[in-house]
């Protein structure tokens, strides 16, 4: 009967060892990207709202993303692959956080509140070509959108500037993480 023991053991610690590399085989580094895309080009995104350099932040961005995702190589237009390109079609701004002004004579209902964080949010749309296909649409016109917040403080126009950028940044993950994931 102790022999029976550790033999079970070892029998036993094999066929969970063996199963556990089994589910692991068809695991595997590497990209996720299309086989057939190697390279990217960032084209051209429009600004076709009334804040300035949204479209020219948003364009670097998106190739700053190419860039550090190392899916894809960042080539110009006519040696790429394929081409994302698209525009800025709104750009908002709203208080998310008011807080109760510094008049403490007042009651509740009667206090002041003021903002004090805000949120910048950016919608995007965008398309994805291929100039080797004859500018054939891979990915149609697809919508994302990027957020950014910002505290209230002396300068405004430096938090919102700055959620402007977390907002261009998110946009731009979000498209560059369409294009680099196999559809």
């Amino acid at each position: 009967m102790m022999m029976f023991r550790p033999f079970f053991h070892r029998t036993a610690c094999f066929i969970a060892a063996a199963v556990f590399c089994a589910g692991c085989a068809r695991y595997q580094r590497g990209t996720i990207s299309h086989p057939q895309i190697d390279s990217a080009a960032v084209g051209l995104f429009e600004n076709k709202t009334e804040w300035p350099t949204l479209g020219t932040s948003l364009r670097s961005k998106v190739a700053e993303m190419v860039m550090t995702d190392g899916s894809l190589v960042l080539t110009g237009a006519d040696t790429a692959d394929v081409v994302i390109r698209g525009k800025v079609v709104n750009v908002r701004f709203e208080q998310l956080i008011s807080v109760k002004g510094d008049d403490n004579q007042l009651s509740d209902y009667q206090a002041e509140y003021r903002g004090a964080v805000y949120r910048v949010t950016l919608d995007v749309v965008y398309e994805v070509i291929s100039p080797k296909l004859g500018n054939k649409v891979i990915i149609p016109a697809t919508k994302a959108v990027g957020q950014g917040t910002y505290p209230k403080t002396v300068d405004m126009g430096i938090g919102r500037d700055e959620a402007t950028r977390q907002a261009t940044a998110a946009a731009a993950r979000q498209i560059v993480a369409a294009v680099t994931e196999a559809w």
